[in-house]
């Protein structure tokens, strides 16, 4: 292409900052081509043409185009300094608009990353510059973030400006405002902005709504509708599902390619070095070579006069660990025996014969009754499980629970107000998560009663 003529010719010429633009502009061709090991390739080899460049505003867009690369990627730690550079970039070429945008990346990477205060203080930067092409989906995103930390009446105003700034608002700004209202308790609100994402064209959009949809029908004892909506989410989920996981295999195999060109060059350059540091290293041994082996005799008579300490050292060391391990062996001995003792009294309880005959009260007391528990039997069980609770929702943790104590499924779908095949596919779809594409809903529940 006329492209990687003009990067050959550069090359051939040794023009360093028509270089860097060559680069940079190939790597974005492949970006949009969707070949991201090549876009990543490109943009690595402008930001090195360009190392020595005064060109601040071309190395501002060079890293902040591999950071946006990156987390597209999910790598949200590799693409953070990047951005972090184009930031300053931008500094110094006095270019505030494009810092907005910037701010905004670092905000979604560290929200991705579970920092949710750094990716509030980056959305708020973002906000405080007037960028109105930006405007509505930093609020809206804020909005989001807000409500995940529970602030709600911080969080009504962004998400109110994100639907009036915009010039076509998304139907994620009404998702989330959809969400805002069901949280804070008004249904009516909730629906009609529910509603309107349906007409949209985001599969993983008009499923959130449904799921909400779904427990507005369930909280006023619409339970027909509840399963009908509850059932259209079910099926956009699992289409999603399949799809991530395709891009996600898909992704990591870019990744792998990423560490691999980098490995590539590092040992490249790193030849190179060594080839050129040869003639230095046999001249440097021929003048230094007589005192270090001077010094180095003096140093093994030093060490051998330390010898017999260090021996006694490690054999205490080792007599340490032995009186360690013993005392964990016992510790771990007690655990068990009070485990086996909770198990006992747990099996004897009001709540287990209750939930078994299916005339168990699902109130909230009762479940949190349940959950606290359970977990005083199981302590293990939430820790093992942490991975998978930010992919699932509440009931999905219900089942979890009631799968670790043998609770029949039919049961279990009665407590949820839900069919006994709903309860598969959910089984079916967490399997998935955790033990892969081909695991099933059995596989599922001999994992969670030895995860």
């Amino acid at each position: 292409s006329l492209l990687l003529t003009a990067c050959e010719y550069y090359e051939a010429h040794y023009n360093r900052e028509q270089l860097m633009k060559a680069y940079f502009f190939t790597g974005k061709v492949n970006q949009a081509l969707g070949d991201a090991p090549k876009a990543q390739e490109y943009y690595l080899k402008a930001l090195d043409a360009g190392e020595s460049s005064g060109n601040v505003k071309m190395k501002a867009k060079i890293n902040s185009y591999l950071g946006m690369l990156y987390i597209q990627q999910f790598a949200y730690s590799i693409a953070i300094p990047y951005l972090e550079e184009s930031l300053h970039c931008l500094s110094l070429a006095k270019d505030t608009l494009s810092q907005s945008i910037v701010f905004r990346d670092l905000a979604r990477a560290y929200h991705k990353l579970n920092k949710p205060d750094t990716a509030e203080m980056y959305y708020r930067k973002a906000l405080s510059i007037n960028n109105p092409n930006n405007q509505p989906y930093v609020s809206n995103e804020l909005g989001g973030l807000l409500l995940d930390k529970k602030v709600y009446n911080e969080a009504l105003p962004y998400l109110r400006e994100a639907i009036q700034s915009a010039e076509k608002p998304s139907t994620a700004f009404y998702l989330t405002l959809g969400e805002y209202f069901y949280r804070t308790g008004n249904k009516d609100s909730a629906s009609l902005y529910l509603k309107q994402c349906l007409p949209g064209h985001l599969p993983e959009t008009k499923a959130n709504a449904y799921y909400y949809l779904a427990r507005l029908a369930l909280k006023d004892n619409k339970y027909k509708e509840f399963l009908s909506l509850q059932n259209l989410q079910e099926n956009l989920r699992d289409s999603l599902q399949k799809s991530k996981d395709t891009e996600t295999m898909h992704k990591m195999q870019s990744l792998y390619t990423y560490n691999r060109y980098q490995q590539i060059a590092e040992k490249e350059k790193l030849d190179r070095i060594n080839a050129q540091s040869k003639m230095y290293l046999v001249i440097i041994i021929f003048l230094v070579g007589g005192p270090i082996i001077y010094f180095y005799a003096i140093r093994k008579k030093r060490e051998s006069a330390r010898k017999d300490i260090t021996i006694a050292q490690k054999e205490g060391i080792i007599s340490q660990k032995d009186e360690t391990i013993a005392k964990k062996d016992l510790e771990l001995s007690e655990l068990k025996q009070k485990q086996k003792s909770q198990l006992d009294e747990f099996s004897q309880s009001k709540i287990l014969t209750d939930l078994k005959k299916g005339k168990w009260k699902n109130t909230k007391e009762e479940v949190k009754l349940l959950y606290d528990t359970i977990d005083q039997i199981y302590p293990n069980l939430s820790i093992n499980l942490s991975d998978l609770w930010k992919h699932i929702d509440e009931s999905d943790k219900f089942i979890i629970y009631l799968i670790k104590i043998n609770i029949k499924r039919v049961h279990i779908a009665t407590y949820l107000h839900i069919s006994a095949s709903a309860v598969t596919k959910r089984r079916e779809r967490m399997a998935k998560l955790i033990l892969g594409q081909l695991a099933t809903a059995d596989d599922f529940d001999k994992w969670v009663e030895n995860p």
